[in-house]
């Protein structure tokens, strides 16, 4: 997504809308294909399984804390490391690329708590009806076109993922971002992490279990 979109800075001056839909349509799609197609974890998919699970009495509080938590420090633990071996692999080693990477970690750690909330609301009720989307089919084609549309369209629409973040903000960090790890944390991966879990719980898990009921 930096190396596509941010290698790119005249499409972004003069296109910006094309330039959004390039960023949305590489990277993060690919990821949760990935996540998906080989039984990974990840932490905001998960909210949403669990929640589900939970409603129908399928586990318990305790379970659905044991995934949240394990999954959130896993992907945490695995996202800051890939940063830092994109960062060694010179993935953004052009000056347009790493300067896209600084300008996304900067500007995410500076957003205000309530729009960084309402973000990642928005952006995990995408994502968690990706993940509803894959339940739907058993092929590999279907299950990656379920998953490209919602996807596609939070990047597009500029969401934001805590998962995703505790990558961007990482690298941006290692290129040179003036962010230290408390703003990342407090400006952006708490506030985040909370509003997916809401979109996840309450517009996805929650709706779905009052609309068509248990099972």
């Amino acid at each position: 997504m930096t190396c596509v979109g941010g290698a790119s800075p005249g499409l972004a001056a003069s296109n910006p809308g094309l330039s959004a839909f390039v960023r949305g349509a590489i990277g993060l799609p690919a990821g949760l294909t990935m996540v998906v197609l080989t039984g990974a974890e990840l932490f905001t998919g998960n909210v949403f399984v669990m929640t589900s699970g939970a409603l129908d009495g399928a586990v318990n509080a305790t379970q659905v804390a044991r995934s949240w938590v394990l999954s959130y420090v896993g992907n945490f633990v695995g996202s800051v490391f890939m940063a830092y071996m994109a960062v060694a692999a010179m993935t953004a080693a052009s000056p347009a690329a790493s300067a896209a990477a600084i300008g996304i970690a900067t500007a995410k750690a500076s957003l205000p708590f309530g729009a960084a909330f309402a973000k990642g609301l928005l952006c995990n009720w995408l994502v968690t009806l990706a993940v509803w989307g894959t339940m739907a089919t058993t092929s590999t084609a279907g299950k990656i076109l379920a998953i490209f549309w919602p996807i596609m369209t939070f990047v597009t629409l500029g969401f934001e993922h805590s998962v995703a973040n505790m990558f961007l903000i990482p690298h941006g960090m290692f290129l040179g971002a003036d962010v230290t790890w408390s703003q990342m944390i407090f400006g952006n991966i708490i506030p985040v992490t909370l509003g997916n879990i809401a979109g996840a719980v309450l517009f996805t898990a929650g709706a779905h279990w009052i609309a068509y009921g248990k099972k």
